[in-house]
């Protein structure tokens, strides 16, 4: 009996240590200073995204989350919208260029950014948020490792990839203050 219990622990381990690949999210806020005064987003596409980079994803299920994301976070939708937030999905590979502030001691009046490259596999979801007024991106998340070999995902598992890139973004609209549901 005791050898069939630590057989089957056994078993067990080996089982859970060949699972699938964790889904990787990521965010960068170094890019930008956020405006505080923003209050509204409009959803626009990435003009850059390449034909090849078309997805057989779901992306109305993205939209959907990024406007309840928004909307939780006390930004309401409009065409003169403060914030442009911007996503693409990537189906292969993808090396993508990445900044980070670097401080050169305690004093914010030393920094300087540090660029890098960093290679993301096995399909990547890519959120940015650009400021209207200045034209710059301010903040970026991505979660990465999300396509399976078949190249499908599930709408609830889309959806909540995408709320688990918005968890990085802790910003609310000028003003907001949320209610207790």
């Amino acid at each position: 009996m005791k050898r069939i219990v630590v057989t089957t622990f056994i078993v067990g381990l080996l089982a859970t240590s060949c699972t699938r690949e964790v889904i990787q999210v990521k965010a960068n806020n170094d890019f930008h200073e956020i405006n505080t005064e923003n209050r509204s987003f409009a959803i626009v596409q990435e003009v850059s995204r390449p034909q090849e980079s078309k997805s057989s994803l779901n992306e109305m299920v993205i939209k959907e989350e990024i406007e309840k994301q928004m909307a939780i976070r006390g930004y309401t939708e409009s065409d003169n919208a403060d914030v442009l937030v911007s996503y693409a999905i990537y189906d292969k590979n993808l090396s993508m260029q990445d900044v980070k502030k670097v401080y050169a001691n305690t004093s914010l009046q030393h920094e300087t950014l540090d660029v890098y490259r960093k290679s993301l596999n096995n399909g990547t979801l890519i959120i940015t948020m650009i400021d209207k007024n200045s034209n710059k991106v301010f903040w970026m998340g991505y979660a990465s490792k999300i396509l399976k070999s078949n190249k499908s995902l599930a709408n609830r598992d889309l959806k909540n990839i995408t709320r688990a890139i918005f968890d990085n973004y802790r910003v609310t609209a000028n003003n907001y203050l949320a209610k207790n549901n």
